[in-house]
């Protein structure tokens, strides 16, 4: 499943290098999800190598034509921008024991939405965005120079509802205060139609297009028990437990 979900993100964004080649004016690409390539299992794999070379290379001709490309995260959990501030609450000493910094936590169990929705009123008002930062990770390892990741928070909510999601950019377009302008008046406007929940209406359209049904994704399973069963590989089943609660007729109790 792992390696299907990294083709699949692989393909769609080579798409929109395919699709953004040669259109006039202002371009730009967003997906649902993290800016970077990454595997649901954690692991770094051969495979997720090769994707990611690939990827690289779709981000760089986007980069040369001058499109705007990001990675829109709609319910973030993340706490960069906190652990920042608990790291600014260290002194130097402090900073320079590495076991000290890693288990100060002052803040534990706030996240980057939650304080950017402040307690009274929204830090970032509706319709308005934080400043950029650059992503302190693994990442940075990977995606170098231009393609460097940055991000900004953006609250997409209405007064009094505020709703803040991360948007993840590379460095080319956090670099530009146009094209950073533009993606920031995009998103608000493509939220803006889906009225109180608010999402860009292009994405919720891709998830409506590209929907897998539930016999589709039977008939691939189907298929693909098949050949392992022809090269007598070992087949998972499901556990009792499962087979009972999918039985159609259970009642509750």
């Amino acid at each position: 499943e792992d390696s299907v979900s990294l083709r699949r993100d692989l393909r769609e964004r080579e798409t929109l290098d395919q699709l953004s080649n040669g259109l006039p004016g202002n371009v730009l690409t967003f997906t649902d999800g993290p800016l970077e390539l990454w595997s649901a299992s954690g692991e770094e794999t051969r495979e997720l190598a090769m994707f990611r070379e690939k990827y690289k290379g779709v981000l760089s001709r986007l980069q040369s034509r001058g499109a705007v490309t990001a990675g829109y995260v709609d319910k973030p959990r993340a706490d960069l921008v906190v652990r920042l501030l608990e790291l600014a609450k260290m002194s130097p000493e402090q900073l320079a024991d590495r076991q000290f910094m890693r288990t100060y936590h002052p803040f534990r169990g706030v996240d980057d939405a939650l304080l950017f929705s402040g307690q009274d009123q929204p830090w970032i008002f509706p319709g308005h965005r934080s400043a950029v930062f650059k992503l302190q990770s693994s990442s940075q390892n990977v995606y170098t120079g231009v393609l460097t990741l940055h991000f900004f928070y953006l609250n997409v909510g209405t007064t009094g509802h505020p709703w803040l999601v991360r948007v993840e950019i590379p460095q080319w377009v956090a670099d530009d205060p146009v094209k950073l302008d533009l993606l920031h008046a995009v998103l608000v406007e493509q939220c803006e139609i889906m009225g109180y929940k608010p999402y860009p209406y292009l994405l919720h359209r891709a998830h409506e297009t590209a929907v897998v049904r539930l016999d589709e994704k039977t008939q691939v399973e189907q298929m693909l028990n098949m050949e392992l069963r022809r090269h007598g590989a070992p087949i998972g089943e499901k556990s009792p437990k499962q087979t009972a609660k999918d039985h159609v007729g259970r009642r509750s109790i």
